[in-house]
């Protein structure tokens, strides 16, 4: 089934008469960005508890208090944590799309195991191992599960989401460990690393770190720096995949060291230890996790050991600042039951601050119920929009391209098929319309999204970057609810010579930051 025949019976047959349209949208260089501010604040609460009291909560229940003043609900949405396949078609082997799954289902929640090597000791890499394919071997079928490895090379995939524990099993049990040089070659001296015993130093350079001068003193500050840039940096990657899905969205990080928290910058005893470049980067990503209401529920591998408060501390904070929950064991097992298990039922609350300029800092928030019976469990704070403050540091492009994940705050889906003169090949790509920010002038729809591409050859794995191209949206409102049935359309030809692969299509908002992408095949067309 071809691309636009699946969109015909998804849309009831509204393509046809679009696709006319969709040619003009053709590329432009000279769009100028549009500057507007979108104010809504998003939480997504679980309630736990009483399963009668829960299941009759309803809007009227629920209070939302900023900074301590009650906020009017804007948005509320209760979501379940199980697919409906009632109204899904399968995709087609020659379509991807970067939110739905084999099925044609968007899933209802998403869990990703993240296991991290960067920061974790050899021989509690192998116990996660272990606890983890044990686990997976018992752990009955669950939708929205997926298995990412931190390594120093970057993050990988080891299995993307699935309902089937068995793929995972099989995933986990080809794992291998990793010694990391970073991590026994840095720690804090005063920050969430301060015990040298646990690192793997030796214990002369332990003795100069103590002094906090020196080569090792900078040498070990190198290498702390370097673990809090991939770390960080691998946890964007995943907020952004998980950003655009619907329901509860976490991430269970198996880990030995959790080198910063979210306070990053509040915590003066790191200032000296890592570059001010890489706290601005911590702060920007800790502000990716909190508006993509991405939960965190750290597992320290190692165990509590004699130094419990000290090992846990860390993971209470990041797990506190991300709505998650941490662990005082080294429960695999049990951080993955409860991360599934918060997934099943979510509320998702919006209100527009009440202040028109809020200086830009971080602002509390607290989420009230009335019956006692129900225990909630969401983000304490938000990050906010006036003033200052760095900010989002945006995404470019070349990133959204590079990088081992798709993006999925824009819902994409795409095939590549044969051009109608058979000298090449045609994209069709579908922009999930309700993810832009469209401004009405004039009685018109205006905005502009800018369209990366780069073909992956199957042969020898070259990549081969095809220019970006800025595509500027001008529609009726006619045009954006017919568009709202389908996608907006964009379409480009590719000239592959002849080479088979894959293209990953990446789409960035100018406006707004936001982005999304996804891998679709590029297959050799049939024989006539």
């Amino acid at each position: 089934m071809t691309l636009r025949s699946w969109i015909f019976r998804l849309s009831g047959g509204v393509v046809l008469s679009t696709l006319a349209f969709a040619a003009g949208l053709s590329a432009a260089q000279d769009d100028a960005d549009l500057r507007v501010d979108t104010r809504l604040v998003l939480v997504d609460v679980v309630a736990a508890g009483d399963a009668l009291a829960r299941a009759t909560l309803s809007r009227d229940d629920f209070r939302v208090f900023d900074e301590g003043r009650a906020q009017e609900l804007a948005v509320f949405e209760r979501v379940s944590g199980r697919t409906d396949l009632g109204s899904t078609l399968a995709l087609p082997a020659e379509v991807g799309a970067n939110r739905r799954d084999w099925r044609g289902a968007v899933p209802a929640s998403a869990t990703v195991i993240l296991v991290d090597r960067v920061n974790t000791p050899t021989d509690s890499q192998v116990y996660a191992n272990q606890e983890l394919e044990r686990f997976l071997a018992a752990f009955g079928p669950r939708e929205g599960l997926a298995l990412y490895e931190l390594r120093s090379d970057g993050l990988r995939i080891l299995h993307d989401f699935t309902d089937d524990p068995a793929g995972l099993g099989a995933a986990a049990a080809a794992m291998e460990p990793e010694h990391s040089l970073a991590l026994e070659s840095s720690t804090s001296v005063g920050g969430f690393e301060s015990d040298l015993a646990n690192v793997g130093l030796d214990p002369v350079i332990g003795e100069n770190l103590t002094g906090g001068t020196g080569f090792d003193r900078r040498a070990a500050d190198y290498f702390l720096d370097d673990r809090v840039q991939r770390t960080s940096a691998a946890l964007e990657t995943v907020a952004r995949r998980l950003e655009g899905l619907r329901g509860r969205r976490n991430i269970v990080w198996l880990s030995g060291r959790f080198p910063f928290s979210f306070d990053i910058w509040s915590r003066s005893d790191l200032a000296n230890e890592i570059e001010n470049g890489t706290m601005d980067q911590v702060d920007s990503i800790s502000r990716v996790i909190g508006e993509s209401n991405v939960a965190i529920y750290p597992v320290d591998v190692r165990g509590p050991g004699e130094e419990g408060a000290e090992v846990f501390g860390a993971a209470e904070a990041i797990a506190d600042a991300s709505g998650g929950r941490w662990f005082r064991t080294n429960a695999v097992g049990e951080a993955i039951e409860a991360a599934v298990a918060d997934a099943g039922m979510i509320f998702t609350l919006g209100f527009y601050p009440s202040e028109v300029d809020d200086g830009g800092g971080r602002r509390s928030l607290r989420v009230e119920v009335d019956d006692d019976r129900v225990d909630l469990l969401y983000r304490p704070s938000y990050a906010g929009f006036g003033g200052g403050s760095a900010g989002v540091e945006r995404v470019g492009l070349a990133e959204l391209l590079s990088s081992p994940l798709d993006a999925t705050r824009i819902g994409l889906t795409g095939a590549v098929g044969p051009a109608g003169d058979g000298a090449g090949f045609e994209l069709v790509a579908l922009v999930d319309i309700d993810d832009l920010l469209l401004v009405e002038s004039e009685g018109r729809m205006r905005g502009s999204i800018n369209v990366g591409l780069v073909f992956r050859d199957a042969a020898d794995g070259t990549a081969y970057v095809i220019p970006p191209a800025t595509f500027p949206i001008d529609l009726t409102p006619e045009q954006v609810e017919t568009f709202r049935q389908t996608g907006l359309i964009v379409q480009r030809f590719l000239d592959t010579e002849g080479r088979t692969g894959a293209v990953r299509v990446a789409v960035l908002e100018p406006a707004t930051g936001a982005s999304g992408s996804v891998w679709v095949p590029v297959a050799a067309p049939a024989s006539p």
